[in-house]
C-alpha cells in the first residue's frame, strides 16, 4: 500500500516527506512529517488525522517539522520537532510545548529515545539533554563534548535503543553507546566563596566572610563581586544567581558568569546574595550574604534636608514679606501722587473759580473798599496765607491801610502775610513775608 499526499483529500498523508515513525502501546501508528506536521493513522478506514502548527493556539505542535517520536513508560507521547518537544495529550488532543531557550540548550531536535527509567533522551544541535518529565515543572541535565560525547551536534534520525536498554546517538563525529543508569548525578550541594571585591576594577578585598559588613563612601561609585562555587567536577558549568536586596527587585539568573558589577549606589543599607550550583544544577539554596553600607553625602542625610527645607521656607517666606511690603510702598507712593495730584486739582479748580468771583465783584457795584475787602479774602483763601494786607502810598511816600483779611487784627503781622502796595506814581507790587 502506498500513502501518498492528495491536495483534494484532507484525510490523506499530510506531506510526502516523512522523517520519523512510531508505534505506541495502543497500536496506532504515528507518522512525522518535514513540513506537514504530524499524522495519526486510521488502520480503518485508512485515513490520517493531521495535527499542525497554529501560531495563534498555544496547544497546538509547536513546528510542522516532525524528526522524532517516542513513548514513555506511562504511555505519553512525546513529539520532537525543530523547533522544540511537544508532550501529546490523548484526553483533549492538544500538546504541551517545551520550547524555552532557557530550558533546553537548543530548541532543535534530532533525536528522541525514552529509557527504561522514564527519562527522555535527546539530541539536539548543542549536545545530549536528559529530561525527567514527572515533576510539575521538569528537570533537566545537559552534556556536552566536555562530557564525553563525540561533538555537541548530532545528526537527525541517528539515535536507537537496544533490548538491553543501551542507548545508541550519531553525530557528526561518530556516535556515543551509554547506559542511562550508569550516568550518576552530582548529588553535592556546593559551598559558596566570594573571591574577590573590588573597587573601580581595583581588588580590594578577597578574605571576605560571614556576616561582615562592607562601609563604602558615596564616592565608591563602581564596585563589582566575584564568586564561585567549590565544586570541581566540572566547575565552567557551575551556574549562579544573585540579588543585591534594596536595589535588585529579583533574583538574577546570571548562568554560569561568576561576576557582577553596580555603578552609582545611593546612600543606605544593601545586602548582596548569591546561590551557586554544581556542574548538575544541584544548588545551595542558603547560599551567601555580604552586607553593604554605602555612606551617603551630606546633601543626602536626612538633617541637612530638614535644614535645607527650613531654609527654603524661609527663604519663600521672606521673600513673600519683601514681596509684600514693596507693594505696599507703591501703594502708598501712588495714594500720596493721587492725593497730591487731587489737591493741585482741586486748588486750579478754586483759583479758577476765585478770579470768576473776582471778576463778578469788579463788575458790579459793589463799592471799593468792599471789592477790595472781597479780593483780599479771596487772594488769601487762593494763597494759603494767613493774612493779606493791601497798603497804598501816597505822593509824599506815606503808606496807608487800603484792605485787609483780618479786620481788627492789622497790628498782629504774625505768621505768612502777603502785602499788597498801591501807589499813585508806579504799579503795584506785592512782598510776601512770614515771621
Amino acid at each position: 500500500m502506498h500513502y501518498v499526499h492528495d491536495p483534494n483529500d484532507p484525510h490523506s498523508l499530510s506531506d510526502d516527506t516523512v522523517l520519523s515513525i512510531c508505534e505506541d502501546r495502543r497500536g496506532t501508528l504515528w507518522v512525522g512529517t518535514e513540513l506537514g506536521g504530524l499524522n495519526r493513522f486510521n488502520r480503518q478506514p485508512k485515513t490520517f488525522a493531521v495535527y499542525t502548527h497554529d501560531p495563534d493556539d498555544p496547544s497546538s505542535l509547536s513546528h510542522d517539522g516532525v524528526v522524532a517520536m517516542a513513548e514513555d513508560r506511562r504511555g505519553r507521547l512525546w513529539v520532537g520537532t525543530t523547533a522544540g518537544l511537544n508532550m501529546y495529550d490523548r484526553t483533549t488532543g492538544t500538546f504541551v510545548r517545551y520550547t524555552e531557550k532557557d530550558f533546553f540548550p537548543s530548541v532543535w531536535i534530532h533525536g528522541l529515545v525514552a529509557d527504561d527509567a522514564g527519562s527522555l533522551w535527546l539530541s539536539t544541535n548543542a549536545g545530549l539533554s536528559r529530561l525527567d518529565p514527572y515533576y510539575s515543572r521538569p528537570t533537566l541535565r545537559n552534556f556536552d563534548a566536555s562530557d564525553g560525547l563525540q561533538s555537541n551536534a548530532f545528526n537527525t534520525g541517528a539515535y536507537f535503543k537496544s533490548e538491553s536498554g543501551e542507548i545508541f546517538f550519531g553525530g557528526v563525529n561518530g556516535f556515543n553507546a551509554f547506559y542511562p543508569e550508569q550516568i550518576k548525578t552530582n548529588t553535592n550541594s556546593p559551598p559558596l566563596v566570594i573571591t574577590a571585591f573590588k573597587k573601580l576594577n581595583r581588588t580590594v578585598r578577597t578574605d571576605i566572610t560571614e556576616p561582615e559588613e562592607i562601609e563604602l563612601s558615596y564616592k565608591d561609585n563602581f564596585i563589582s563581586f566575584e564568586f564561585a562555587s567549590l565544586d570541581f567536577t566540572a566547575p565552567e558549568k557551575n551556574q549562579y544567581t544573585y540579588q543585591l536586596e534594596g536595589f535588585d527587585q529579583n533574583w538574577v539568573y546570571a548562568g554560569t558568569r561568576r561576576y557582577q558589577s553596580y555603578t552609582n549606589l545611593k546612600g543606605g543599607d544593601y545586602v548582596f546574595r548569591v546561590k551557586g550550583s554544581n556542574n548538575d544544577e544541584v544548588w545551595n539554596a542558603e547560599g551567601l550574604a555580604v552586607h553593604i553600607k554605602v555612606k551617603p553625602p551630606v546633601w543626602e542625610m536626612w538633617w541637612f534636608r530638614i535644614i535645607a527645607g527650613l531654609l527654603l521656607i524661609g527663604g519663600l517666606f521672606v521673600g513673600y514679606r519683601l514681596r509684600i511690603r514693596n507693594i505696599e510702598v507703591r501703594t502708598r507712593e501712588l495714594e500720596a501722587l493721587v492725593e497730591e495730584r487731587t489737591y493741585e486739582i482741586e486748588r486750579r479748580r478754586q483759583v479758577a473759580e476765585g478770579l470768576r468771583e473776582i471778576l463778578v465783584i469788579l463788575n458790579s457795584d459793589r463799592s471799593l473798599k468792599e471789592s477790595l475787602d472781597y479780593i483780599v479774602s479771596q487772594a488769601a483763601l487762593l494763597t494759603g496765607t494767613a493774612k493779606v494786607i493791601v497798603f497804598q502810598r501816597d505822593e509824599e511816600g506815606g503808606i496807608s491801610i487800603v484792605a485787609s483779611n483780618s479786620e481788627g487784627q492789622k497790628d498782629n503781622l504774625t505768621g505768612e502775610c502777603l502785602f499788597v502796595i498801591l501807589s499813585s506814581a508806579r504799579r503795584p507790587s506785592a512782598a510776601r513775608s512770614s515771621e
